[in-house]
């Protein structure tokens, strides 16, 4: 197993590592710290051309001063994942990190491409931004995003997080050739790998034509909620063993809403959603429930390629 975590320094590349070291499917994996260091453009504009040269000095101190500053982040968190089994390396890009990043675990063939949902740059959210937009959407790996807990800093989520004996996960499942791969992901673990796991699946709202009589939908919605039912139970079914909490959990609303209710519930350390393919044309562009899940998970989420496992 390969990972490439990305790192800025902040608190929240931090938790991935953490998060990183937490999971039993990458124990003992090979892990590169990659951090990626843009140039530096100085604006020239109303200055003379003799002190162009100046800038440029400068621009190229400031330049190194980052790739010096990034080398030892990325040597430092190498060193603490080569304390913890991991064989840890790490490497300076650089490029804008949304392009080398991608580019980078692409070209190491990366299982997993793990994030922090903030970083240093003070956005509220990075997936408000194009670097982390991009990573998460069009990355051909699974995309791993630790988030801090709702309610709770980042540093006490790394505090929370480090305490955990085992990790509590909650599956996304849907019949889906995505869910699937998210299962098959889960299962790695092996017995008891995870203090708690659950196998969760959201039913349909159902959408009334106007003019239709509601009631005559009973049918549908008895199919939908057996269906839905049986989904859950087989997913539950197929984790026998994975952990001591085990249990599926099934309710109506959005995909995203379930997910995120259910994992507030169950103090959930780990969401993991399988990602949806859409058409050659866009790559391999993330489905929409698992971006929103991403987006607004209140824990860190996995996103699975199925083509990647």
């Amino acid at each position: 197993m390969k990972v490439v975590l990305a790192t800025d320094g902040s608190a929240h590349s931090a938790l991935a590592r953490v998060l990183i070291e937490k999971m039993p499917v990458l124990r003992g994996a090979h892990v590169v710290v990659a951090s990626a260091v843009a140039p530096i453009h100085l604006p020239l504009a109303g200055i003379e051309p003799f002190g162009s040269a100046a800038l440029g000095e400068v621009g190229l101190n400031a330049f190194e001063q980052a790739r010096e500053s990034a080398r030892a982040t990325v040597d430092s968190t190498a060193e603490k994942l080569s304390e913890r089994g991991f064989r840890a390396e790490g490497v300076v890009l650089d490029g804008e990190a949304g392009t080398v990043l991608l580019d980078f675990a692409e070209r190491e063939s990366a299982d997993v491409l793990a994030i922090g949902s903030r970083g240093l740059g003070g956005i509220k959210s990075l997936f408000l931004g194009s670097v982390a937009r991009r990573l998460v959407t069009h990355c051909k790996s699974s995309v791993l995003v630790a988030h801090a807990y709702k309610g709770l800093s980042v540093e006490d989520s790394i505090e929370r997080l480090s305490a955990r004996e085992k990790l509590a996960v909650e599956v996304g499942i849907d019949g889906s050739s995505g869910a699937q791969a998210a299962l098959e992901w889960v299962q790695r673990a092996g017995p008891d790998g995870y203090a708690t796991l659950l196998a969760v699946c959201a039913e349909p709202l159902s959408v009334v034509p106007a003019g239709v009589d509601p009631t005559t939908l009973g049918e549908f919605y008895k199919y939908d909620h057996e269906r839905v039912e049986a989904v859950a139970k087989s997913g539950c079914e197929a984790c026998k063993g994975l952990a001591p909490d085990l249990r599926w959990i099934t309710n109506l609303g959005r995909p995203v809403d379930v997910l995120s209710e259910a994992a507030a519930s169950y103090d959930i350390d780990l969401i993991v959603v399988g990602a949806t393919r859409h058409s050659t044309l866009e790559r391999f562009l993330i489905g929409s429930v698992s971006y929103e899940t991403v987006v607004r998970a209140s824990c860190s989420v996995l996103v699975v390629r199925p083509d990647s496992i």
